[in-house]
């Protein structure tokens, strides 16, 4: 899970490898003024209360990219009440306790499976404004012929991003 709303980004990371490499490229972790906001949380049992901590009681928005039934869960119960959780992709459950983690809290619940042509040349324009480079967090690049190898690379989950390029 990556949050962010405006100069606040708390990344979400499984292994502490990633965690690493988050901080590496700028996503979280310690920096100057302009980053004191930016810090990573490994996941697991504490997780929610470390984000919780970290926020004074939650997350204007929460983003769960992962489509998984943990990541999914943590994104909605790491909003704030009033607050705003967006599911991206396809796949995976979604498994809460509708009374205290959406109805008591009040949350809009938003899911995406793509974007608008639109809204993908806005975030072109942005993360170009923004000096974000996406490339960074792509660590593995694989032909077509070592798809395996890529798919190997991607399933450890200790990496970035994986590409496949011809």
């Amino acid at each position: 899970m990556n949050v962010t709303v405006a100069n606040l980004s708390t990344v979400l990371a499984r292994s502490p490898g990633r965690r690493v490499r988050a901080v590496a490229v700028g996503a979280a972790g310690p920096g100057g003024p302009a980053r004191r906001h930016r810090r990573g949380v490994l996941a697991g049992a504490e997780a929610l209360p470390a984000l919780l901590a970290l926020t004074d009681g939650g997350f204007e928005a929460t983003m769960d990219c992962s489509g998984s039934v943990a990541g999914r869960a943590l994104a909605v119960r790491a909003a704030r009440r009033y607050g705003r959780c967006v599911l991206v992709g396809e796949g995976g459950r979604l498994e809460l306790d509708a009374s205290p983690d959406v109805i008591h809290q009040q949350l809009r619940i938003e899911g995406s499976w793509v974007t608008s042509t639109w809204r993908l040349r806005e975030l072109v324009d942005n993360l170009a404004r923004w000096q974000l480079h996406p490339e960074v967090i792509v660590t593995g690049r694989y032909g077509l012929g070592d798809a395996a190898a890529a798919d190997e690379e991607a399933d450890a989950g200790v990496s970035g991003k994986v590409g496949i390029v011809s």
